[in-house]
């Protein structure tokens, strides 16, 4: 599926992270040492390299901190909602991206990772709703496409499906690639 939070995103949390960090590390002597730790714990979260379990962990760690405005949380939350989704703990996973879209609802990983999960559980017409959300603010997401060329297969529409997933080939010609980690629901295969 990939992991949303990268380049300018990736900058932007570890921005934020800094200026956190000199707040809180010039305003309190009690976080004197947290920002290594948060620091840590931020690095791990992001790290798509360690396992599942790790990243969930690390992540739930930044989570709690609480120093983080909304809409960076909810990149955070978004990224355990990955390291979730990976570990095939798809109803947690679905609570974070719930969460994250509570949170900051333009941004488009979370609502694009939510329908991606709906999917996998079979939730098609729920996950039509991100997908068309999606799609009507970037024409241009593969993935919306390609989940929603999966939700029209199961609906027995196989010409838009075909026409969906050949936009989203077009778009990224490793699509059915990235996608493959989805596990895909049997109706499909």
């Amino acid at each position: 599926m990939g992991e949303p939070l990268r380049g300018f995103g990736m900058r932007i949390a570890a921005a934020t992270l800094a200026v956190v960090i000199g707040v809180i590390g010039s305003c309190s002597a009690a976080f004197a040492f947290a920002p290594i730790g948060l620091k840590a714990s931020l690095d791990n979260c992001l790290n798509v390299n360690l396992s599942s379990p790790q990243r969930i962990e690390a992540c739930s760690q930044v989570i709690h901190t609480n120093v983080f405005p909304p809409k960076t949380q909810a990149r955070v939350i978004t990224l355990r909602g990955n390291a979730y989704f990976a570990s095939g703990d798809l109803e947690s996973a679905l609570d974070d991206y719930n969460r994250a879209v509570s949170l900051d609802a333009g941004l488009q990983p979370s609502v694009v990772n939510r329908a991606v999960t709906l999917v996998r559980l079979g939730k098609c017409e729920q996950a039509d709703v991100d997908l068309g959300a999606v799609l009507a603010s970037d024409s241009h997401s593969w993935r919306a496409l390609y989940g929603r060329s999966l939700c029209e297969a199961k609906a027995g529409d196989q010409a838009g499906a075909q026409t969906d997933l050949a936009a989203a080939n077009a778009i990224n010609p490793k699509a059915a690639q990235e996608f493959a980690p989805v596990e895909l629901p049997r109706w499909y295969q």
